[in-house]
């Protein structure tokens, strides 16, 4: 990914340009852009929890009812391969992505993949899990080693 812009630091100061010139995700400048609010959620806790959700019979009065569960959780699409997050991806009809769980089984959630941030329900484990940064990590899963081990993890303490 090359994104090459010019950046007024406000509106006012039409003066002051600043070049912003990020390459292959992983440029010094891109890894300091500060993520306060990742995802619209303050911490992992509040989005995991929101997740728990998605889960089945998780709650005596659920939010979502069985069919809107099952639709939530089919796939929408065929795997391919995204050119920008460099790798193969699949998405629900409601989009989330699919994903493998280190058991083979499937798990649905939001990754943002060149950020670092994650956050995923695994139905047949009734676990709910997320992981936010502060700062991004400017890397693809094929390179995040930290999302990997922390999903290993989790899955070798079950």
């Amino acid at each position: 990914m090359l994104i090459s812009r010019i950046v007024h630091w406000h509106d006012f100061s039409w003066r002051r340009l600043y070049g912003l010139e990020l390459r292959l995700n992983y440029h010094p400048d891109f890894v300091e852009v500060p993520l306060s609010s990742v995802n619209f959620f303050t911490n992992a806790r509040a989005l995991a929890n929101l997740l728990t959700h998605l889960l089945p019979k998780s709650d005596p009065s659920p939010l979502f009812s069985e069919s809107t569960l099952q639709w939530m959780l089919s796939p929408g699409s065929v795997v391919h391969d995204d050119p920008i997050l460099q790798r193969s991806i699949q998405y629900t009809k409601s989009g989330l992505f699919i994903e493998s769980s280190p058991e083979g089984k499937p798990i649905f959630g939001l990754r943002d993949d060149i950020l670092g941030q994650v956050a995923f329900v695994d139905p047949a484990r009734n676990l709910t899990f997320a992981y936010v940064t502060n700062h991004a990590h400017g890397c693809s899963v094929k390179r995040d080693w930290i999302l990997k081990t922390l999903i290993q993890t989790i899955y070798a303490c079950l």
